[in-house]
C-alpha cells in the first residue's frame, strides 16, 4: 500500500497464501541502489565514521507478516518469519550478497 523512491531498485519477495493473498512480505535493495540508511536514518549510524557499503550488500527494509499468520507452525516449527528469512538468505545466495543493513525496532507491545 506505500510506495516510494526505492520501489522502482527493490527486490520484493512476497508470501501467498492459498488464495493468493499476501500474508508476508521483506524489500531487499542492492548496492549500489541509495539505501534508507543513508539517507532517512542516517541519523542512527555513528557520526564518527562514514558507512561503508561494498557492492555485496543488500538493506533489508520493510518485513512484514499479518499478524494472524506471525505464530502459525509450517511443519514442526518453521514459522513464516523464519520462511522469509530463509528467502532472504537464498536470494542473497543468488546475488552473491555477503551483507546486509537494516534497521529495526524493538516492539515492546508483543513482550
Amino acid at each position: 500500500m506505500e510506495k516510494d523512491g526505492y520501489d522502482s531498485v527493490a527486490h520484493p519477495i512476497g508470501i501467498f497464501d492459498r488464495e493468493n493473498k499476501l500474508i508476508g512480505c521483506v524489500r531487499l535493495i542492492s548496492a549500489p541502489q541509495p539505501f534508507m540508511i543513508e539517507k532517512e536514518f542516517a541519523c542512527l549510524l555513528p557520526q564518527d565514521e562514514p558507512f561503508r557499503k561494498p557492492l555485496n550488500m543488500a538493506e533489508v527494509t520493510r518485513i512484514c507478516i499479518k499478524k494472524e499468520y506471525r505464530t502459525i507452525l509450517l511443519g514442526s516449527s518453521l514459522t513464516l518469519g523464519h520462511l522469509i528469512y530463509k528467502a532472504i538468505y537464498q536470494w542473497c545466495l543468488m546475488e552473491d550478497t555477503r551483507f546486509l543493513a537494516a534497521v529495526v525496532e524493538k516492539n515492546t507491545t508483543a513482550l
